[in-house]
């Protein structure tokens, strides 16, 4: 009943049942050396055992819920079969001498190291799983080392929490062979060596492209041709526009990261098949002080692609962003869809000491909600102010902890006065679907003229809702408090023929002393703003070219007076 310490070498043998072996959960375990025998089992679940020297396993060592440290003062190796199913939930790396994967290991939640100057030899041995529960993640790497390639998986949850959908991804890893590094066929086609092979099914997923012969094996090395563009693609600053690969042979890190539609595993060929997850994974070196992370520059005005270069969630509030850039990034949001369903922009802006998001998403959580993180395999985007400047990452910006989507937001009510405009398409069937979204915050300390505190629109493929503000596309605008004299313009494109609604909620605006009123400049209509709540009003948008006009809509507010009225004369009739 009393585990040993870490100077006493520890044998489990076979005996009469199961009740007595033994099962580490309520207490940390220490052995020097540890000999499971044949027909035996040791169980780790919920704490930690500690193993300073060797291990022979002739049972079953389960540890698929616990955690294992490594902390011996000469070097130690992991064996074939050292673990059951190759897994463990948690490894802690506290030797200095260097700890070997030997044989192939699965870590389900994190890799972090409990001494200074610690040392993982992988040989390629070591997988970062992700799946619907979660993502593996790598700790802070300051003055530790892990010497060669890591596998790091990234769970794609299409057909689940969203159908088909472009994603935003990272590229966690760099190399192995310098300095092509893996390919895009080797990584996201799984090194499928014909169209549409599927040697893994589960991972991988479909890339076409409108490159000519698209479909050449191994070269270009895509799945299909589609001429309607590709679906892989990375962001150009310059153009404001995509532009895909010329083959799947090139490497595949990118540290802008890639547009990716993502139909799920490579089973789903056709167009109109359902989807169904997918995990996406790559293989090389972890980037870490020791190597990379490389720095992202934006010029002032522009945007600019950027991938966590981690395997492990980073903290918003931690990023250096300097003057040069917005502190507002934009991330893709699978579960939003608009009008094809396939997904849409999100606004993250910083709100007091939390970021949080514009639009109310199953990914994302009701509008308002706090979200500082950018998960391992995703990318996201920055803008540039000024004159533009150089966004770097260092250990520090990381978070324990990463999902497929995010971690569990929590809800922030917003306190300060504004004015959100969400734009929802209406079906057939009269359901509703959101599109996208437009805020304006007002405050004392804001300015009217453009600034860092404005944040640009990001276009999407589909609907799109902005604030036109000083000639720009706006999606967040901070304003001084509204005057009489103010209009709100809005800006609204890639509507299709179909039915919309506006929905207004305002927040504090009630004692401005002002009524405000959405004005329609193609029906010529004016419907009065709930000044301190929600608004909804609909409309439609016809093969007429007013209808569809960019600035059809504007908000304008009028004082909230009460005239005077004098009576000189009344006279009164009974009526039955």
């Amino acid at each position: 009943g009393i585990p040993p310490d870490g100077k006493v070498d520890v044998t489990i043998p076979v005996v009469g049942g199961t009740f007595f072996y033994p099962v580490v959960s309520t207490a940390v375990a220490m052995a020097r050396n540890l000999t499971i025998n044949a027909g035996a089992s040791l169980t780790v679940t919920g704490n930690t055992l500690q193993i300073k020297r060797n291990v022979v396993n002739n049972g079953t060592f389960t540890a698929t819920n616990g955690t294992v440290e490594f902390n011996g003062a000469a070097g130690q190796t992991t064996a074939t079969a050292f673990f059951s199913t190759n897994t463990i939930k948690d490894l802690v790396i506290s030797n200095t001498a260097g700890v070997t994967i030997g044989a192939p290991l699965n870590i389900t939640n994190s890799l972090t190291y409990g001494v200074v100057n610690g040392i993982l030899v992988t040989n390629g041995n070591l997988t970062l799983k992700s799946a619907a529960t979660g993502t593996a993640w790598v700790g802070d790497m300051t003055n530790h080392t892990i010497i060669g390639d890591v596998t790091v998986e990234r769970y794609i949850a299409s057909g689940t929490n969203h159908g088909k959908s472009w994603q935003l991804l990272a590229i966690p890893t760099i190399g192995p062979t310098a300095p092509t590094g893996q390919s895009i066929k080797n990584a996201w086609q799984e090194g499928a060596a014909v169209v549409n092979g599927n040697p893994n099914p589960g991972y991988g997923t479909m890339l076409t492209s409108d490159v000519p012969g698209a479909t050449g094996q191994l070269l270009p090395g895509f799945d299909a041709l589609t001429t309607s563009g590709p679906s892989i693609k990375v962001y150009n600053t310059l153009t404001n526009g995509y532009n895909g690969p010329a083959n799947t042979g090139i490497a595949i890190y990118n540290k802008k990261g890639y547009f990716v539609f993502v139909r799920g595993d490579r089973s789903i060929i056709s167009a109109f098949a359902t989807a169904n997850p997918t995990i996406l994974r790559t293989k090389g070196s972890l980037l870490t002080p020791a190597n990379g992370p490389f720095s992202s520059a934006v010029g002032g005005g522009l945007f600019e692609s950027v991938g966590n270069p981690y395997a492990s969630a980073i903290d918003l509030t931690k990023l250096s962003f300097g003057a040069g850039i917005n502190t507002t990034v934009i991330v893709w949001d699978p579960t939003i869809g608009g009008s094809y369903g396939f997904g849409a922009f999100q606004t993250l802006f910083l709100n007091g000491a939390n970021y949080e998001n514009l639009l109310t998403s199953t990914a994302y959580g009701p509008a308002f909600t706090s979200n500082n993180f950018i998960q391992s395999g995703q990318a996201f985007i920055i803008q540039g102010v000024g004159a533009g400047g150089t966004l770097t990452f260092a250990e520090s910006n990381k978070a324990p902890g990463s999902n497929p989507l995010l971690l569990i937001p929590q809800r922030i009510v917003a306190e300060q006065p504004q004015l959100l405009a969400n734009l929802y398409g209406i079906n057939a069937d009269t359901s509703t679907f959101l599109t996208d979204g437009a805020l304006i915050q007002y405050d004392k300390a804001y300015s009217n003229t453009l600034d860092t505190m404005d944040v640009r629109k990001m276009t999407n493929t589909s609907e799109n809702i902005s604030v036109k503000s000083g000639g720009k596309d706006l999606v967040v605008e901070r304003r001084q408090p509204i005057a009489q004299s103010d209009t709100v313009f809005y800006d609204l494109t890639g509507v299709r023929v179909q039915s919309y609604r506006f929905e207004f909620i305002a927040n504090g605006l009630g004692g401005s002393g002002l009524d405000g009123f959405l004005e329609d400049t193609y029906l010529h209509t004016k419907t009065p703003l709930n000044m301190g709540g929600t608004t909804q009003a609909d409309f439609s948008v016809t093969t007429e070219q007013g209808s569809y006009a960019p600035g059809r809509f504007r908000i304008v507010f009028a004082p909230t007076v009460v005239l005077p009225v004098t009576f000189t004369y009344i006279k009164a009739y009974r009526q039955d």
